[in-house]
């Protein structure tokens, strides 16, 4: 019967983003001059920069800690995010949208964007998203005037009577326009 019989060990992996010591990144922060400039200025004046905030000695900005753009821990939180099994080489979105939920540091979506450019296992294993456009194809001629039409708009034309769009209609056996005021 089924309660007799002896399963087999199950093995699972589990991950779970590693994250950097708190007292690193805070001597990183405390030593960085462009970050303790905004939270001089933010103590003298707390809306001289929007979005950010000093909250028990730590800058924030838009409820996301602010690290150095010249951080060390950088580039371990861009392999933390990108290239273990938990950011699964996910690419730049979702690698940034991961990243950028709980730190911020100026210039992060080039840093990111760059990473993941660089990423050896992302270039070896990147696919085409679409299929690959075949060759083209002559379409075949109409038997009489207005049986077939081409069909387009103009656009990004300076406004005229309210409108910067144009409907273009074209027989394409007589090649006649039709016009509508």
């Amino acid at each position: 019967d089924a309660l007799s019989r002896c399963h087999g060990e199950m093995n699972a992996l589990v991950s779970s983003p590693k994250w950097l010591a708190g007292k690193q990144l805070l001597q990183e922060v405390s030593q960085d001059t462009t970050i303790q400039k905004i939270m001089t200025e933010l103590k003298e004046n707390p809306d001289a920069k929007p979005g950010y905030y000093v909250q028990q000695g730590v800058l924030f900005y838009k409820g996301r800690l602010v690290i150095a753009s010249n951080s060390p821990s950088i580039p371990v939180l861009l392999k933390e995010f990108h290239s273990t099994p938990m950011g699964g080489h996910s690419g730049f979105l979702r690698t940034y949208r991961r990243l950028a939920d709980n730190i911020y540091w100026v210039g992060m979506q080039k840093t990111i964007r760059d990473f993941v450019r660089s990423c050896d296992t992302c270039q070896r294993q990147k696919h085409a998203a679409t299929t690959p456009g075949g060759l083209l194809q002559p379409l075949p001629i109409p038997n009489a005037v207005w049986e077939d039409l081409s069909i387009d708009f103009i656009t990004g034309l300076p406004k005229s009577k309210g409108y910067e769009a144009v409907l273009v209609v074209v027989d394409r056996l007589s090649k006649y326009k039709f016009e509508d005021e």
